[in-house]
């Protein structure tokens, strides 16, 4: 790699969640090769949010103090250190505010600076959003961006940012394949007290985001057509006590609680489908890495791995009604011929989008913005005047 040796880089992340540990240390490893030195800023999560600080597991990590403020703002001592980076990686979220003073003093510095992540507000749905329209226009406020998916490469790119300018991470995150013999499979299912009836299963938060209201009237409604359909429900969350009610009027379902590592990639292994109607993110590796046909509705708040998935071939989108989302689960459960190509289909696409890809692809994405200079005009829109011309937050040639 040809004058990049002895460079420096940094990211800045708000935290190290657990699935970004290998990914994180793949990649120091990669650039170490060609003599660049990563430097990854993280802090820790807020003490109600519940998440792991995995910054110890990252041998390149240096940790910083986040201060939180309101309004999902925080900040992070960090305005002096960055001066030292040839190229600084910068999280896409307005609540970041070390992103405001990081891209207005790059034009006195001279570095590059990036963006990563999904390109846009995708939680916020079709209609107006503050934090999707502040999002947006920050997007082309950068000299280069790393898209997690293809999906977020074409939101950055039909916002006029460059194309050579962007490289698709294929986001991903490090999943377990466990095969289980009839023998196991059916000696699981016993255990939660599902047997040989049919099984989806749900894995993820349980928060109202997830629309787990609408995944048990779909599941109910599914069942109205005769089939005796089972949903277990893995992790916690804010209804975790709500859905334990349901339990216990509705013995179909089946709240297993939070579950990780092989014993998390045995439950999905133990089911027919993966049910997530609603924003699901990278989960859906967990699901295809299981085999697993994916279930999702056709609402506009999926994160941009929902790219991952072909509708028909590893997995169904459906129409986002309850009605139509539990045909769609119990026609999966009854075809059975189509359910088992679906599962191949599903391990294959879980073979393509690995931890050792994504570094690879952040690696070369991290070569090719080191040898581009900075952008040669980079503005910050924030308004506009009452003439209908713009005002700008800065602006350098």
């Amino acid at each position: 790699m040809t004058g990049t040796t002895g460079q420096r880089i940094a990211i800045v992340q708000r935290l190290i969640p657990h699935y970004r540990v290998e990914m994180f240390n793949f990649l120091a490893a990669d650039l170490a090769r060609d003599g660049i030195k990563l430097t990854v800023f993280a802090g820790a999560a807020q003490p109600q949010e519940g998440l792991s600080d995995s910054r110890e597991q990252v041998a390149c990590c240096r940790p910083v103090r986040n201060r939180y403020l309101p309004a999902g703002m925080w900040w992070q001592p960090l305005v002096r250190e960055l001066a030292d980076y040839d190229l600084v990686i910068l999280e896409q979220a307005n609540g970041a505010l070390i992103n405001y003073p990081t891209l207005l003093l790059r034009a006195f510095r001279g570095n590059i600076v990036a963006f990563w992540g999904h390109g846009t507000h995708f939680q916020a749905g079709d209609g107006f959003s503050f934090r999707k329209t502040l999002k947006n226009r920050l997007l082309r406020a950068v000299d280069y961006w790393f898209a997690y998916t293809s999906l977020s490469r074409d939101i950055v790119a039909a916002a006029g940012f460059p194309p050579e300018r962007i490289t698709t991470l294929e986001n991903s995150q490090r999943t377990e394949t466990v095969l289980l013999t009839a023998q196991e499979r059916a000696g699981l299912r016993e255990e939660i007290g599902i047997g040989q009836r049919p099984m989806a299963v749900f894995c993820g938060r349980l928060v109202p985001q997830k629309a787990i209201g609408f995944l048990l009237d779909a599941c109910r409604s599914a069942r109205g057509t005769g089939i005796d359909l089972q949903l277990a429900l893995v992790g916690g969350g804010a209804l975790e006590d709500w859905i334990k009610a349901q339990a216990e009027r509705e013995p179909w379902i089946h709240p297993l609680g939070p579950r990780y590592g092989t014993e998390k990639a045995r439950l999905l292994a133990a089911a027919d489908v993966f049910a997530m109607p609603a924003t699901i993110g990278l989960s859906i590796l967990d699901a295809f890495a299981a085999g697993l046909p994916v279930a999702v509705a056709d609402f506009a708040n999926h994160s941009p791995e929902i790219v991952y998935l072909t509708d028909g071939v590893n997995g169904i989108v459906t129409p986002a009604t309850a009605e139509a989302y539990g045909a769609g689960l119990a026609r999966l459960i009854l075809d059975e011929e189509e359910r088992l190509r679906m599962s191949a289909a599903a391990r294959a696409t879980a073979q393509r989008y690995t931890v050792e890809n994504m570094a690879r692809n952040f690696a070369a994405g991290i070569e090719r913005a080191l040898s581009l200079a900075p952008r040669t005009q980079t503005t910050l829109p924030v308004a506009h005047n009452r003439h209908g011309g713009k005002r700008w937050l800065f602006r350098h040639r």
